[in-house]
């Protein structure tokens, strides 16, 4: 089975689907590096858009070594009005590139147990370095119930052209119906690589599809 992909001009229109008491949780594994972007996004963030019987909450999972940049995310949401959000310490993970996979696997981990544990209905992987616009989350959930995982495109860090290419799970809606049959760490070790969970996905018959250009994101670089 190969990812489906449909692309779209900027707001073209998708099936357009009731959603009845709906909850998303918005979930993205942070760490310090990515202090550049953090507030950008955390306003982003804030400034999403729902439909009447949709919900939303944040879940951050900083997996820094540095515990007092917890405390600083603490402050940027607190200086934004911002508290729609949870954000949890990660202790005892190990910096540097060669650990990155470790750190996203127990990550994402928590994010999957989060979805089923508090009956989400979707989670939404939002990287913290992707700026996406208010309509995002409306427009998402227009590519369900037929898909159950909803990816769109992203431009590369730094540019603001999305020329397709670019993809992962920068910006992806999953049906939490995945993670009942899918893990992140199994027996303590983390699966790590963002592609692995896609590839999961399509080999086990969930319906995929790519989407491009529906709206704008914005990569922020460093």
């Amino acid at each position: 089975m190969a990812v489906t992909k449909r692309f779209y001009i900027q707001n073209s229109a998708a099936p357009n689907n009731q959603h009845c008491n709906m909850k998303i949780l918005i979930g993205a594994p942070i760490h310090e590096i990515k202090n550049y972007s953090i507030k950008r996004w955390l306003s982003s963030v804030q400034n999403i858009r729902c439909e009447q019987n949709v919900s939303y909450h944040l879940l951050m999972v900083d997996n820094s070594q540095n515990p007092e940049w917890y405390k600083k995310v603490h402050e940027y949401c607190k200086e934004l009005n911002f508290t729609n959000y949870t954000l949890i310490h990660l202790s005892n993970m190990k910096d540097g590139e060669s650990w990155e996979a470790e750190r996203l696997g127990f990550s994402r981990e928590l994010l999957r147990e989060t979805v089923i544990k508090e009956s989400y209905d979707y989670l939404w992987s939002w990287e913290c370095d992707i700026l996406c616009p208010p309509e995002t989350l409306t427009y998402l959930l227009k590519f369900t119930p037929e898909f159950n995982a909803i990816y769109h495109t992203y431009p590369p860090r730094g540019n603001t052209i999305d020329n397709g290419e670019q993809d992962g799970i920068g910006c992806v809606l999953y049906d939490k119906q995945i993670f009942y049959s899918f893990k992140f760490v199994e027996n303590q070790t983390p699966l790590g690589a963002d592609g692995r969970l896609l590839f999961e996905v399509l080999r086990r018959g969930w319906k995929t599809i790519e989407i491009h250009n529906v709206f704008t994101l914005q990569h922020i670089g460093s």
